[in-house]
């Protein structure tokens, strides 16, 4: 699966709004469980050392790494014939510096862009990975099953612990 087939979810900024976008193209890996299946969803958020074991224990050699700022859905396939199939949520919104800017209101048919309607009513200005965290908290967190931090990318436990 190449990195756009598995490109999920993105952030972007433009149009005087924050939006998410929501690409539809790694959704092609749920129509292959079973309906009776109940898939879990292991979300990671890091960064080298994320990657790193994404490689040696799920993907090999062929593991696309996710680009800052993106949120990638990936499958392992071994446990496609399971009760529960794992997800994974590859997360790197948090390591975004700036949110890429969208010029134009159209967006390509496998794409949803929806308004964070929720950003508007910040009294602050947030950054683009303070935006990514408050994303994992209010969208990713309710929809996993595990959530693993990776303390070496993100600056250590005391990091970790400020994001919790």
């Amino acid at each position: 699966m190449s990195r756009l087939d598995s490109m999920w979810l993105s952030l972007r900024a433009g149009l005087g709004d924050l939006f998410l976008q929501e690409h539809h193209r790694p959704y092609g890996i749920l129509n292959r469980f079973p309906q009776e299946q109940s898939s879990q969803m292991i979300t990671l958020i890091g960064k080298q050392t994320k990657n790193l074991v994404m490689r040696k224990l799920w993907f090999g050699r062929d593991f696309q790494e996710a680009v800052e700022g993106e949120v990638h859905l990936r499958a392992n396939v071994e446990t496609f014939s399971h009760v529960s199939p794992v997800l994974f949520a590859d997360c790197e919104l948090h390591a975004s510096y700036a949110l890429p800017f969208v010029d134009s209101k159209r967006c390509p048919n496998d794409i949803v862009r929806r308004p964070m309607l929720w950003c508007r009513k910040s009294s602050q200005q947030l950054n683009a990975a303070e935006l990514g965290q408050i994303f994992y908290a209010k969208v990713l967190a309710p929809l996993s099953t595990v959530i693993c931090f990776f303390a070496d990318d993100l600056g250590g436990l005391a990091a970790v612990a400020q994001i919790l």
